[in-house]
């Protein structure tokens, strides 16, 4: 195999490979193309946030430049709150403009990590996918556009 570089940024390899991988290679265009235009860093998180994850995520965010912008990509059901803390830790590390873009949930665990954030980014389909407690009626649920769902 060669060190050569498609047109597409791919590596050469055989058709077989190529075929197999190319939807992590579509993956990577794609954050290539979210970084370009928006000047941040993007990190992809999906998934239980667990101590076993705390590692790999320090080496995803290595190559992040000290004072570059981070988004982190967040769709989670929750985990454990310790490990969301220290990857809170990371992503503010040598960094002041920290956001997490929900496009689906970030619950329990995942709330913590994104409220440890500077900003929030959520689109209509996420809007209900933090958990909080109700200001409402005090009772940790899911609110729906800032509403108690329980009325």
């Amino acid at each position: 195999m060669s060190d050569e570089v498609q047109p597409d940024g791919v590596p050469s390899q055989s058709a077989f490979f190529r075929a197999s991988e190319a939807a992590r290679y579509a993956r990577q265009a794609e954050i290539r193309a979210y970084e370009d235009s928006t000047g941040r860093a993007l990190v992809v998180f999906w998934g239980p946030i667990l101590s076993a994850v705390v590692t790999p995520f320090a080496d995803a965010i290595k190559d992040v430049r000290p004072g570059q912008p981070l988004d982190l990509m967040l769709t989670s059901l929750g985990g454990d709150a310790k490990a969301a803390l220290r990857i809170a830790t990371m992503c503010h590390a040598e960094r002041d403009d920290f956001r997490v873009v929900v496009p689906d949930t970030a619950a329990s665990a995942a709330t913590l990590l994104a409220l440890a954030s500077e900003a929030v980014v959520m689109s209509d389909t996420s809007a209900s996918a933090l958990s909080l407690s109700c200001p409402e009626c005090a009772r940790p649920h899911q609110l729906r556009g800032g509403i108690c769902a329980r009325k």
